[in-house]
């Protein structure tokens, strides 16, 4: 029992009460050893666990009772302090988890994209034929104004155009014929030559 006294510990998970209990059980068989109130306080302060038994070396200690009591104060301390670390891990893992989530961007459906889109309209208005050429055009008739089609400037027709001919548009429409090599040099040639038969024909 002697021995067992003088390797007493208090245990990782055991608290100073119950530590002070098995201490006083001990130490009635080893009177001998702690024979005065310093050594019986040494005793009790060098069985103690570290993570309290580092708080008392710096004070001074005369007495079993001032070890004991001192030692059940910060047993203390250190339990509210391994609390308030717990909890706060554990807030800040639940604000980082709360970050993560907010942080997801959800994906947009393709469908919806496409459900939103407002369909195509055609807007334009139907151009109808003109009843002086009989052709779909806009804006004033080349042949009700007399201007020449080649070069749209009025005072001659386009048999007389000092310009040279070039690629015929249709009237309103803005949109070039186009054909691959000598076609269109030859399509361009025919048509003002068509111009010219019908020029001359309502020629005044």
């Amino acid at each position: 029992m002697v021995e067992e006294f003088l390797k007493l510990e208090q245990g990782e998970d055991e608290t100073v009460k119950d530590y002070q209990a098995r201490f006083a059980r001990l130490s009635r068989f080893a009177t001998h050893v702690i024979d005065t109130e310093e050594r019986r306080a040494t005793r009790f302060k060098n069985g103690l666990r570290y993570g309290i038994r580092k708080f008392l070396t710096a004070v001074t200690l005369e007495t079993y009772g001032q070890v004991l009591d001192k030692a059940q104060r910060v047993e203390k301390d250190v339990e509210a302090g391994r609390k308030y670390y717990k909890e706060q891990r554990q807030k800040r893992g639940r604000e980082e988890n709360s970050s993560r989530g907010n942080d997801v961007v959800q994906p947009k459906s393709k469908n919806n994209n496409l459900a939103t889109k407002e369909p195509f309209k055609n807007t334009q208005e139907p151009v109808e034929a003109c009843k002086t050429c009989g052709k779909n055009h806009r804006g004033v008739c080349y042949w009700q104004s007399g201007a020449c089609f080649n070069c749209q400037q009025q005072g001659h027709r386009i048999r007389d155009c000092p310009q040279p001919l070039r690629p015929q548009f249709s009237q309103g429409r803005g949109i070039q014929n186009q054909l691959p090599g000598n076609n269109q040099a030859g399509t361009t040639r025919a048509r003002a030559y068509a111009l010219t038969e019908k020029d001359a024909t309502i020629s005044p």
